[in-house]
């Protein structure tokens, strides 16, 4: 597996991945996406293996800290060990970038997201009572730090 980083004007590309892996749930549309790409502290990185685009991550790297905003496998890659690779090489790509802390948050009742994060390394650092809608839900913030690592 490999991961790329999208250029601008690849939001129609973006959407797509979100679409696969969210359905219509997607909460972005292809506009919003390339508002997104379109920032300089906005970055997405496409997962490939063997020229097939598998998933992504979006995030934003502002010093020496990135936050994930979205990680995403289409659905008929997941539970075959990809979303594991994605965040493992992520990491990899962050800490070669000097990167020191990487925070995400999730949903409480997203158990297979909370174990990958987990099996990644991220630790919850804080909670927000009723952050999500529809359905109402906690959200779990959590993180992992360089140094910690080495």
């Amino acid at each position: 597996m490999e991961i790329k980083k999208l250029a601008s004007g690849e939001g129609a590309l973006l959407h797509d991945l979100s679409r696969a892996a969210f359905g219509s749930r997607s909460p972005w549309s292809e506009e919003e996406l390339n508002t997104m790409l379109n920032q300089e502290h906005m970055k997405f990185y496409m997962a490939s293996e063997e020229g097939i685009s598998l998933g992504f991550i979006g995030c934003s790297h502002i010093l020496d800290e990135v936050e994930i905003y979205m990680v995403g496998i289409k659905k008929n890659y997941r539970s075959q060990g990809y979303g594991s690779r994605l965040i493992n090489l992520f990491l990899t790509h962050m800490w070669k970038k000097n990167m020191n802390r990487i925070y995400l948050e999730v949903r409480s009742l997203n158990q297979p997201a909370l174990a990958l994060y987990k099996k990644a390394g991220f630790l919850p650092i804080g909670y927000r009572k009723n952050y999500y809608k529809e359905p109402l839900d906690d959200a779990v913030i959590m993180a992992i730090n360089r140094k910690e690592l080495l």
